[in-house]
């Protein structure tokens, strides 16, 4: 848009020269510069809310089901296989009942 009002100062100066075909080109060159800033802009308007309704239409993801009963994980640290019964909210922190590293389950 700037490019646009730049152009336009410069067919009012051509204007006032009295060098009215530079003025004209000027002029268009403006006008088809903030036309084309305006049609950027509506497409971007455009995508955002297709992008928005699109969002809204999407089914609303399900956290996923506590596991019923003891699961094993491996230990980042050690290696070692341990067993927890998950909480039912997730994620959520648990220690290695070998080398007490603190570990974060988020599946």
């Amino acid at each position: 848009m700037a490019e646009a009002e730049r152009l336009f100062e410069k067919a009012q100066e051509a204007l006032r020269s009295a060098d009215k075909t530079l003025a004209e080109s000027y002029a268009n060159d403006a006008m088809n510069n903030a036309h084309a800033s305006w049609t950027e802009h509506e497409q971007q308007m455009q995508q955002q809310q297709a992008q928005q309704e699109a969002a809204a239409e999407a089914p609303k993801k399900q956290p996923a089901p506590a596991a019923k009963g003891p699961v094993k994980y491996q230990c980042p640290s050690c290696g070692k296989i341990f067993q927890v019964t998950p909480p039912a909210q997730r994620p959520f922190d648990v220690a290695c009942p070998w080398c007490r590293t603190t570990v974060r389950i988020s599946r």
